[in-house]
């Protein structure tokens, strides 16, 4: 009887910004790093938060959330 030695592989990660999937450039980066990477293509990143991370499959999703939008003086009439 022969035993096989298994391999553990770290899964592929993926992350999301709402609709949209980012690769991963680098899997030895940190989350943050890999946000600040992307945040000179979408500057909306650096106000994002991100979500504990879950498995889709095979793959390690993190998203990222974007804050809500704040309007000023919300409720208020026009000025005339």
């Amino acid at each position: 009887m022969s035993i096989e030695a298994s391999s553990v592989q770290a899964p592929i990660r993926q992350f999301r910004v709402g609709s949209t999937n980012l690769a991963d450039p680098d899997p030895a980066m940190s989350p943050g790093d890999v946000l600040a990477l992307y945040s000179a293509s979408y500057p909306a990143l650096k106000f994002c938060t991100m979500v504990d991370p879950r498995m889709e499959g095979d793959i390690l999703v993190i998203e990222a959330t974007l804050p809500t939008v704040q309007t000023k003086g919300v409720g208020r009439s026009p000025c005339r």
